[in-house]
């Protein structure tokens, strides 16, 4: 039996990390020995020095196959990292690298500028050109339910559970828990921030938006920090000891002009297979917006903008919290426009989106809004979305100040009042659903064990001061 744990041919080599996902090797290595192929078994393993987790895995399996069932790959996961570190923090390491192995089993590093996708013309049964392989563009879309940036998050997780980790450990286990662990998982998340700002700097400067440069610079600071890191590794961490095993390229893969035909397989090299530094491809993009205001709408779902773009803009489907349509800015001058949105309970994120301010009237059936845009692309304002309603709940644990006299005004304003309810203020604007809520047992006599009154809190019947004429607390039970 041959195995792979480092790959070199099409359609991509995978050389720079380990990629493995422990499980899946396992099942593979199960099925060879079950169908009894158990005389000769050879991996290829590459650089030895990024794959010491699943090469000792395949050691161990080779020598006891009924030794390590699948139900007992966490026990061998844990064993492994103890031999390094210990059992203090065996299981949280074996964690992290477990759910390492499963994110890096999503896409290879070295594929994250390659989207594959069918042509609709052609035959797959018939024609191998039916596939198309685009490597300038990500494999994860920026526009299709935040899918780009929900993988880039999962990875900045993973990364600050290893550095949390990392923290804890003794200093002579340092140097072992950064190349054992901690470089192969802050990399690879550094990697995915590094894409997800070229490929949104990419759209943006399509789209003309004032942030495409802001993006830019951003990828910049990533690959920088990706050169730190290999340089650390390889001059700096215990003395150079691993001098030359970071200097793997994996970010230019597919730059057909910078270095032939091969590109789109075959590692950033010379003619005499010598590598090539690394570089960011596709390049990003720096533009020069207008020195006036200007504005358009983006929808999830597309990479159009309109009113650029022709058609009717159409929502994604499928979705119980729908995106609202995200501002477009072009210009360098700020921009107040009045928005008028329908009732909506979702959440924005990120760049673009509209951030207006909820109004409440009589019966009305849209919350109007204003959205202002700052320089740059930046909204400034209140959210879009009014503050989910909140039950206020009487104890001790969240405690509530009394309304001062601007609040007071501005409950006025509103036609508010300022109550009191179990115990706890209520301030005007805030919807509270249900039966009126009592305070504990122990506080709705209004005093404290030592009889004092309780710090802020206000009693049945008491009454503010009044900051401002009309402003009304109701009594312990009252509306």
């Amino acid at each position: 039996m041959y195995y792979h744990f480092d790959y070199v041919g099409v359609g991509r080599n995978y050389k720079w990390v380990d990629t493995v996902n422990l499980v899946s090797t396992w099942e593979q290595l199960h099925l060879t020995y079950t169908y009894g192929v158990d005389r000769l078994w050879v991996v290829n393993v590459g650089d030895l020095k990024a794959e010491e987790l699943p090469t000792q895995f395949f050691l161990d399996y080779a020598w006891a196959p009924e030794r390590w069932p699948l139900e007992r790959l966490h026990e061998w996961g844990r064993g492994y990292v103890a031999q390094s570190f210990g059992p203090e923090h065996a299981d949280e390491i074996a964690a992290i690298l477990h759910t390492y192995g499963v994110l890096q089993a999503r896409r290879k590093p070295e594929l994250l500028n390659r989207r594959i996708t069918l042509d609709p013309a052609k035959d797959l049964s018939k024609d191998e050109e039916a596939v198309v392989y685009d490597d300038q563009a990500s494999p994860y879309h920026l526009n299709h339910y935040g899918e780009m940036a929900r993988v880039t998050e999962e990875w900045r997780r993973l990364a600050r559970r290893a550095e949390k980790v990392g923290r804890r450990l003794p200093k002579e286990d340092q140097d072992a828990y950064y190349q054992l662990a901690l470089y192969q998982v802050k990399a690879t998340a550094n990697l995915y921030e590094l894409r997800e700002a070229q490929f949104t700097n990419i759209l943006y400067a399509e789209q003309g938006r004032a942030a495409a440069n802001r993006y830019a610079d951003l990828t910049d600071e990533r690959f920088a920090d990706d050169q730190a890191m290999s340089d650390y590794y390889n001059n700096i961490l215990v003395g150079g000891k691993w001098k030359g095993f970071q200097t793997q390229p994996k970010i230019g893969y597919g730059d057909v002009e910078r270095y032939g035909p091969d590109a789109p397989w075959q590692q950033p090299q010379t003619p005499d297979h010598v590598a090539l530094p690394d570089e960011v491809f596709p390049a990003v993009r720096r533009i020069e917006p207008p020195d006036r205001a200007e504005m358009g709408v983006g929808i999830d779902g597309s990479d159009l903008w309109w009113p650029e773009a022709d058609g009717e803009a159409v929502l994604l489907g499928l979705q119980p919290v729908p995106e609202l349509p995200r501002a477009v800015h072009r210009g360098l001058q700020p921009r107040q426009q009045a928005l008028r949105l329908p009732h909506h309970r979702g959440r924005a994120l990120g760049e673009g989106r509209p951030r207006a301010r909820a109004g409440r009237g009589a019966g009305a059936r849209h919350r109007a809004g204003r959205l202002e845009e700052g320089p740059q692309g930046r909204h400034q304002g209140a959210h879009h979305r009014p503050r989910p309603r909140r039950r206020h709940r009487g104890g001790p644990g969240r405690r509530r100040e009394p309304p001062d006299a601007a609040a007071g005004a501005a409950g006025l304003r509103r036609g508010g009042r300022a109550r009191v309810h179990g115990g706890r203020a209520l301030l005007p604007g805030r919807r509270h659903r249900g039966r009126p809520l009592e305070a504990p047992a122990r506080h709705r006599a209004g005093r404290g064990r030592d009889g004092a009154l309780p710090r802020h809190r206000a009693q049945p019947g008491t009454r503010w001061p009044r900051a401002a004429p009309g402003v009304r607390d109701d009594a312990h039970h009252g509306r």
